[in-house]
């Protein structure tokens, strides 16, 4: 590689061999890894995007509306160990994200919620 370096940098090839050596060289060399970093900060701001959107809807009315349906359903009580404090809605389900079904909802305490989402 050093040689052909060399060789661009010479008065021995013409410019349009200078060119053609250059087009070879980008072609065989492998791809830069800023490319790979562009994916990253897209998926990044994906991931920042889809939290932003699931904050503002848990303070939507809505769910606030089907939380309070939740909670009245599982009396107010965590579902595992029947705590009453700290009560969180868990999503045993995303697939009906914004359309949930009482059935894919459960009430938890913050403790048993947080051991749901370390089991899984």
């Amino acid at each position: 590689m050093e040689t052909i370096q060399k060789l661009l940098h010479s008065n021995k090839i013409n410019k349009r061999e200078r060119l053609e050596i250059k087009q070879f060289l980008k072609r065989i060399q492998k791809p830069k890894k800023k490319k790979k970093k562009a994916k990253k900060i897209k998926v990044k701001k994906d991931v920042l995007n889809r939290k932003i959107e699931y904050k503002k809807y848990l303070n939507s009315a809505k769910w606030k509306a089907i939380r309070q349906d939740v909670l009245l359903r599982d009396n107010y009580r965590c579902a595992y160990c029947y705590n009453l404090d700290n009560l969180h809605i868990h999503h045993l389900s995303y697939v009906n994200f914004k359309k949930e079904k009482l059935s894919d909802l459960i009430t938890l305490c913050k403790d048993c919620h947080k051991g749901e989402h370390l089991s899984n």
